[in-house]
């Protein structure tokens, strides 16, 4: 595994998921990170040395307290997180 790391937020399902796994294929340390915790925990767990974290990115405390926790500062940050109303 490379050095390269990255952080996914709404990578719980869907596209998210799809692009931690991606980043993980290609060598990444992937965080991936949700508001689910138990739902971002079961797609982390297929995934090499992936980290779950949950928080809500609409929750600046919540978001301050994930970065704190991460082990690395990531060398990319894919903002995917998002609502469909």
């Amino acid at each position: 595994m490379s050095g390269r790391t990255a952080l996914v937020t709404g990578a719980a399902a869907g596209i998210g998921a799809a692009i931690a796994g991606l980043l993980a294929g290609r060598g990444y340390r992937v965080a991936l990170l949700d508001r689910d915790g138990d739902a971002v925990a079961k797609a982390a767990e297929g995934l090499e040395g992936a980290l779950a974290l949950a928080a809500d990115v609409a929750k600046e405390g919540d978001v301050a307290r994930a970065f704190d926790s991460l082990p690395f500062v990531p060398d990319l940050v894919v903002n995917n997180a998002g609502i469909v109303r």
